[in-house]
This record gives structure tokens, sequence and C-alpha cells, in this order.
């Protein structure tokens, strides 16, 4: 299968992800476009006990470890050390389809000005589970491109 790397970054805070962040790993993976790194900000070093296995060698993974347990000071870490101009946020329960990651980069170019883009979330039973934003639920990736 050919696959992409495009320049994006996936940032994930997890807490508690030792079984959930192997499988988002592997999802993003297996996508038909591959972000050029994926941050994890976890909160213990079991967290990324499995992670190893399921990565794609051509993804640059970085994790690292947060004293404080806050999904928001945790992205913050992430996209602090970002090497991209283009963010993902995402979850550590999200599975990634494998058009995924090539919906993002498309349609972030309808805003260019803004770069931090939020997960459209599929869980483990192939369904589309909401998203908040400001008040506002988006049950479909058609209604809004992603950008934040």
């Amino acid at each position: 299968m050919f696959q992409k790397i495009v320049k994006v970054s996936v940032i994930c805070a997890s807490t508690n992800g030792k079984f959930k962040l192997p499988k988002l790993v592997k999802s993003i993976s297996d996508g038909y476009y591959l972000p050029s790194e994926i941050i994890i900000i976890g909160t213990a070093l079991s967290d990324s006990q499995f992670l190893n296995a399921n990565i794609n060698k051509k993804i640059k993974l970085k994790f690292l470890i947060s004293k404080i347990k806050n999904q928001i000071y945790q992205r913050n870490i992430g996209k602090k050390i970002s090497s991209n101009d283009l963010i993902i946020q995402t979850d550590d329960d999200v599975l990634f389809k494998k058009n995924t990651l090539k919906e993002f980069y498309y349609n972030s170019f309808f805003c260019p000005t803004k770069k931090i883009l939020a997960s459209y979330v599929i869980n483990e039973n192939n369904l589309h589970q909401s998203v908040r934003f400001s008040r506002i639920y988006f049950t479909d990736l058609q209604d809004y491109p992603g950008t934040v």
C-alpha cells in the first residue's frame, strides 16, 4: 500500500492509555497518509509500554510524561514541541480510518490561518462519536471541515 508522509503532527493527551494508545497508533500507522510525527503526552511510563510494536517506522514517535493529569496542559506541551505547523489533537480512545489524515490535511487548506485541528472520533464499534467545540456538536465531517 502506498503511504504518503505529510508535515502534520498528531498530538494525543493520554491518562491511563496503556491499552488504548497502541490501537490509536496502529490506526494512524495503517492510514494512506502518515503524519511526520506523533506526540503522546502520557501520565505514566506504562502508557508507552506497547507503542513501539504498533508504529510505522516512517513516523517519528515522541512520548513525554506529564506530572499534571490535565489534557489541556498536556496538549499545550505537545504544541510547544511540535515541529509542524499543522497539528491534529486527539484523545487516546480515538481510532483513525485509513483516509482520516488525508481528509484533515486537505480540509486544512480551507482555513489556512487556523492550524490546530480536532479529531473526527470513531469509536471501536466503527461509529461516529460527537466532538464538542465551544458548545456546538459536529456530527459529520461534511458539516465542518474540522478546523478549530
